[in-house]
């Protein structure tokens, strides 16, 4: 199964967590993120890069946890608040997330 650019589809992530019936991917205006990160049970953010993180701060501010690969800047923006992974360990983000 290949996506419109012939590369693996954006789901098969999800499908091997076996939480494709839970995970949205949506775009919305910047006036609506805070109600969806208010009313989220969980912030995962599986960045393999990241430059800053200001999704990370963005869901503090709201008060979502948030679940972070170990990855890039995520330790030292969320300290030991948030619950960090492996990104590369599809086991392990679900264990996480669990």
């Amino acid at each position: 199964m290949k996506n419109h650019r012939g590369g693996l589809p954006c789901g098969w992530r999800r499908e091997a967590l076996k939480l494709h019936d839970c995970v949205f991917q949506i775009n919305v205006p910047d006036i609506a993120l805070g109600e969806l990160y208010a009313n989220a049970e969980l912030f995962v953010f599986p960045s393999l890069y990241e430059g800053f993180g200001l999704p990370v701060l963005e869901a503090y501010a709201c008060h979502c946890p948030v679940a972070l690969s170990e990855t890039s800047c995520f330790p030292e923006i969320a300290g030991d608040v948030a619950a960090y992974f492996d990104p590369y360990s599809i086991e392990n983000i679900a264990n996480t997330i669990r």
